[in-house]
This record gives structure tokens, sequence and C-alpha cells, in this order.
């Protein structure tokens, strides 16, 4: 068929329109995505701050191995950090696990667990576990890393799922590092708001 200049400059301008609006569509869908993402991450490091501001630093240095474990120290500071994680199990975010890590002794470049808040059963941790995580650097270093509080940027995949993490530090009284306390949320709860973003702007755009 053949098309006049008039034609051919009316599908060039419809392209270009379906062009325009999909570029605004994906923009500002991933401007939300973003949003919500920052937002999330600074619900899990609030978190954070909170579970470590309930440790008691010198208690958690007592901990040193599994028989410590059923001492008061680590029972006073794995009771604490349940009710942080309870009280953060809400609609707007879902703790799945908090916990406190230190540099292992075994292994200077990774760190194990120390204080798991989870119940016994195959999801807990015990003291002295290493921490590890699917596509882990084949140096063998960690990619946690004792700071300020922070919360990672991407997901992380361990044995126990894929999750955004927080991280707040706990420091002795010369205001060292000593531990961290990590906080977890499934990336599934991310992914659905990221969905319901999705779905929402295709409505709009329809």
């Amino acid at each position: 068929m053949h098309l006049t200049f008039r034609n051919r400059l009316l599908w060039a301008f419809l392209g270009f329109a379906v062009m325009t609006s999909g570029l605004v569509f994906f923009l500002s869908t991933q401007r939300s995505k973003d949003a919500v993402l920052e937002q999330i991450q600074s619900t899990v490091m609030t978190i954070a701050v909170e579970a470590a501001a309930e440790v008691e630093t010198s208690s958690h240095e007592r901990i040193r191995s599994t028989d410590d474990a059923g001492g008061a120290d680590y029972q006073t500071i794995q009771a604490k950090l349940r009710g942080v994680r309870d009280r953060s199990r809400r609609d707007d975010i879902y703790v799945a696990f908090i916990y406190t890590y230190r540099v292992s002794p075994q292994n200077p470049d990774m760190f194990s667990y120390v204080v798991d808040a989870e119940e016994p059963g195959e999801d807990h941790s015990p003291v002295g576990q290493e921490m590890t995580w699917e596509g882990q650097d084949t140096s063998g270093e960690s990619p946690l890393r004792f700071d300020n509080a922070y919360a990672e940027e991407t997901f992380m995949t361990d044995d126990y799922g894929t999750w955004l993490s927080a991280h707040a530090p706990l420091r002795n009284d010369s205001g060292e590092i000593v531990a961290m306390v990590g906080v977890d949320i499934s990336a599934t709860l991310v992914i659905s708001k990221w969905d319901q973003i999705t779905r929402g702007s295709l409505v709009a755009l329809g």
C-alpha cells in the first residue's frame, strides 16, 4: 500500500507519541519505585538503630561460644531483640530476622553470628556460625562492613532467603565498634510494593 506523505507523517507522529508515553511511564514508575525503596531502607535502618540501643555492649562482649547461649547475657539481649522484632511486624513493614554479629574469631575477613532473636529451629543461627551469602566474593571477604548505621543498596541472598537488610553498630566504652546489629526484611515485601506501583501506573496510563 502506497502511503502519502501526510500518512507517513501521521504514522511517524503516532510512533513518536507512543515512544514518548512509554518513556514517561518508565521514568515516572522508576522514580516511584526508588522513593518506595528509600522509604523502606530508612525504616529498616531506624529499626536497626533502635535494636542496637537495646543491647548492652559489655554484656554482648561476654558472649563467646554456644555455651553462653543459655546464660543471662544472651537471654536478656535475645529478649530485647525479639521485642524490637515483634514490634516491627506491622502492616507497613515486616521484620523477619534481627541478630548481632562480630568479626569471626576464625577468619578476620568474615563475620559470625552472636545473638539471634529467632526462636529455636532451622532458621536460628547459633553463636559463632559464620555468615555466608550467595555469590560471595571468591576472596572470601564479607560484603558487610563495620560502620555507622546503613541500609543495603541491593538485595542479598543467604541460606535463609533473599533480603533487604540494614545494620547499626554496637560500640564499647571507648567508642570502638565491636559488633553490629542486623535487620532483615524479605525482598518480596519490596517487590510486592513495586508491583503495586507498576499496576497503578498501567491503570493510569490505560
